[in-house]
């Protein structure tokens, strides 16, 4: 249908706009007085005027995801220790090993928060402005509706703040909650208030939809990595690898299959390990095993080494000179069983000979034993090894086969010292050497 307005023919639906216009026309014409640059600004004003809600878009399909989660997480530690650092073993023995594998657990605070995930799309024909999304909490009390108001939470949207037409935003949160917002076995809703500043009708105004959901929060927590296994990894002398199953332990009374262990407390499993047999003389020999554990929900690990020396002595008992200079205390974290062998003092040479020695501290032994910082002078090296001989029978050994011997080198040593060895006859240096062969090779368990 068409009106005549003013001698003009224009659609019904344009009525409005055509009227506006008229009278725009006639209150700039009755302003007789008024001058042209003024009638200009006049019409200026009006016409740029913005006529609320009739550009925009819209927001459809806006849904909002809520998934409780309320977990009581455990955190583990594992030590191993044992007895001691340093065993001695004759050539061709094996050797058992005890060990204590200590595991500790410890409850962390609880963990309660909401995910969820709000979808919206823009139904429009222009993209978004100032896209929001706040949540709001509600607690349904008992008997009665979701009126309890926990709390909003501002939804992070940076990742896609603008929506272009027909485009949807998916938006993952998460609401971290205190314990006294948690009611266990309670109704909770979520209401997401998703708006915009250009939606139709309401421009320049935040609106949109208001997607809801409900949920019933646990009766109680999950226990996170509450349970763990153990084991035990070594490799023998010849390189194979071998595990050994520890078992599993649980801070949940009720869990199958498991050792319980209390919340916040330690629990100690015993084991041992036999490696052997040792064939080859002297030392030292390490050996490392570790124990491991891995938690049976996230797989979180852990691990503890302890390291132990091995020794072999010979068939006489006897030690290594290598071995003695690295036990007097004065090497990394090895004990000093020099010392106490000493005693009174050991002499290299014929007691009170005019140049005999008297070894009377790990220091000195040590000096000595390490041929005084000059192997190329064989008296040096009869000193070492008549010291390390006369230890390994100190220390118990059988030194029957080697009398002879350690006589004869303290008779020599008690008239001469390491300052002689260059004016010795081409035969005495020859029978120093022989007695420092000797005792070396009683020393190796020869």
């Amino acid at each position: 249908m068409k009106k005549l307005i003013g001698g003009i023919k224009i659609q019904k639906q344009k009525v409005i706009f055509v009227t506006l216009t008229i009278l725009i026309a006639l209150s700039i014409s009755s302003a007789a007085s008024a001058t042209d640059t003024n009638e200009q600004d006049s019409n200026f004003s009006l016409m740029a005027a913005p006529i609320q809600g009739q550009a925009g878009t819209t927001l459809k399909n806006a849904s909002v995801t809520a998934t409780p989660l309320w977990e009581t997480p455990f955190t583990w530690t594992i030590e191993k220790t044992g007895p001691t650092e340093e065993y001695t073993v004759n050539v061709g023995d094996s050797i058992t090993i005890p060990y204590n594998v200590t595991i500790t657990n410890t409850q962390q605070p609880d963990i309660r928060k909401i995910t969820g995930i709000v979808n919206v799309t823009n139904g429009g024909d222009k993209a978004t402005e100032n896209l929001n999304i706040i949540l709001d909490l509600y607690k349904k009390p008992d008997g009665g509706g979701y009126t309890t108001f926990v709390g909003s939470y501002p939804v992070d949207v940076s990742s896609n703040p603008v929506l272009d037409p027909e485009e949807t935003g998916i938006y993952p949160y998460t609401i971290e909650l205190t314990d006294e917002q948690v009611q266990p076995g309670s109704g909770y809703k979520i209401s997401a208030n998703i708006t915009i500043t250009n939606h139709s009708g309401r421009l320049g105004q935040p609106f949109g939809p208001s997607p809801d959901t409900t949920f019933i929060w646990p009766s109680q927590s999950t226990l996170i990595d509450e349970a763990i296994t153990v084991k035990d990894t070594y490799i023998d002398l010849n390189g194979v690898e071998h595990v050994i199953d520890l078992g599993t332990y649980s801070t949940d009374p009720t869990l199958p299959g498991t050792t319980y262990v209390e919340p916040n407390s330690s629990y100690q499993i015993p084991t041992q390990i036999t490696i052997g047999p040792f064939n080859t003389l002297g030392g030292p020999y390490p050996f490392t095993n570790t124990a491991s554990f891995v938690t049976t929900d996230t797989g979180a690990t852990g691990s503890d080494s302890w390291t132990v020396n091995v020794y072999v002595m010979g068939a006489k008992g006897t030690l290594t000179i290598g071995y003695w200079k690295t036990h007097t205390g004065l090497y990394g974290n090895n004990k000093d069983v020099v010392t106490p062998l000493l005693g009174s003092g050991i002499w290299l040479g014929t007691p009170d000979g005019a140049k005999s020695v008297l070894v009377t501290s790990a220091e000195q032994a040590r000096e000595l034993l390490s041929m005084s910082g000059d192997a190329s002078n064989g008296i040096n090296k009869l000193y070492a090894q008549l010291l390390a001989a006369k230890l390994n029978i100190a220390n118990g050994a059988d030194g029957s086969s080697i009398s002879t011997t350690i006589v004869a080198a303290d008779e020599f040593l008690a008239t001469h010292n390491a300052s002689d060895w260059s004016s010795l006859t081409k035969k005495q240096k020859q029978e120093v050497l022989k007695w420092a062969y000797l005792l070396d090779q009683y020393n190796n368990g020869y």
